[in-house]
């Protein structure tokens, strides 16, 4: 069975957020939740990062420091809970064996590095914790970087890119193994991790600016600039990053999505392309509407002509190549 790897959602940070998700607990079903443990395990979703994303315009470092601590903690409790079910994975190598075991692998998440100090002095606490992956920025400036605007029809081109602490911080990631996101990062923000980046980066939930105008999404010479990194874009289902308006009020169908794959697989290679789905941090299109949906956008993917192999790569294996072990 075709295993996938999501790489971003926001469902364990939905419970301390302004709209939380009510009584969740992600081994049972929760109705108003994209994704749960049934529902996942109907879409063949076998694992994902779960993101820690603190809300409000600067939030302060005690504020972001909690709800990682929060998440953090749920990730711990959730697996204790799992009868085996949920396993906390660390690197390439346990999110592989949690999947062939049937287990949805979890890995935690920083979308804004706002929980890490300014001086990096606990980076390595975090690391200790699980995390494995960063995204420098949310949309906002924090102590790294700049993060670009919501508004649509205008470049990523914002921003002076990263600090002299947001370069130290590249560095020490890939000492530790840490991955880095770039998504939400501006396009100065963007070159300057790859100028410094020794390892292969991610844009763990992004989409392609020629198809849909938004600062979010990458254009080509940033895809481009990925692929020479050796680098994999995972494909956002929010309607506002897919629709050539904007426009996350109507619906869209699942060739506007298909197209973005298609777009980024002609452009620089089946290699660089994943899934990072925001279920839980977006507003998803009706073909699309939780994790249980996701053999639909499977079956479209074949339909457009994307091999089973193809299929593997964008669904997991491109995540893995460049994930930590």
């Amino acid at each position: 069975m075709l295993k996938i790897f999501d790489g971003h959602n926001d469902t364990l940070n939905r419970k301390y957020n302004s709209h939380p998700i009510k009584d969740f607990d992600f081994l049972s079903t929760n109705s108003d939740a994209h994704l749960d443990l049934p529902k996942a395990r109907s879409g063949g979703i076998s694992g994902g990062m779960c993101a820690v994303f603190t809300e409000g315009d600067a939030p302060t470092q005690e504020q972001a420091e909690q709800n990682a601590q929060l998440v953090s903690g749920d990730i711990v409790d959730i697996e204790s809970r799992s009868g085996g079910s949920f396993k906390q994975c660390r690197s390439a190598s346990e999110i592989q064996t949690a999947m062939d075991n049937g287990t949805f692998a979890a890995t935690l998440h920083f979308e804004g590095a706002e929980p890490i100090k300014p001086d990096l002095s606990n980076l390595e606490y975090w690391y200790g914790k699980g995390l494995r992956s960063i995204g420098i920025t949310w949309s906002r400036p924090n102590a790294f970087a700049d993060g670009v605007s919501f508004g649509f029809g205008t470049l990523p081109d914002q921003g002076s890119g990263l600090t002299a602490a947001g370069r130290e911080l590249v560095r020490q990631c890939n000492e530790l193994g840490i991955l880095i996101d770039m998504a939400h990062l501006s396009a100065a923000g963007v070159r300057h991790v790859l100028e410094i980046s020794t390892q292969p980066v991610a844009v763990t939930h992004g989409n392609v600016w020629q198809l849909c105008n938004s600062p979010r999404n990458l254009t080509d010479d940033q895809l481009k600039a990925i692929a020479a990194n050796d680098g994999v874009i995972g494909i956002n289902f929010h309607k506002g990053f897919l629709s050539p308006t904007g426009d996350s009020d109507s619906d869209i169908d699942m060739q506007t999505i298909v197209s973005h794959f298609q777009y980024i697989a002609n452009l620089i290679g089946i290699r660089h392309l994943a899934i990072g789905s925001d279920f839980d941090g977006a507003f998803m299109p009706d073909c699309l509407a939780d994790a249980s949906k996701m053999p639909n956008l499977i079956s479209a993917l074949n339909t457009a002509g994307f091999s089973h192999e193809d299929i593997e790569l964008i669904a997991c294996k491109n995540w893995l190549r460049i994930f930590p072990d």
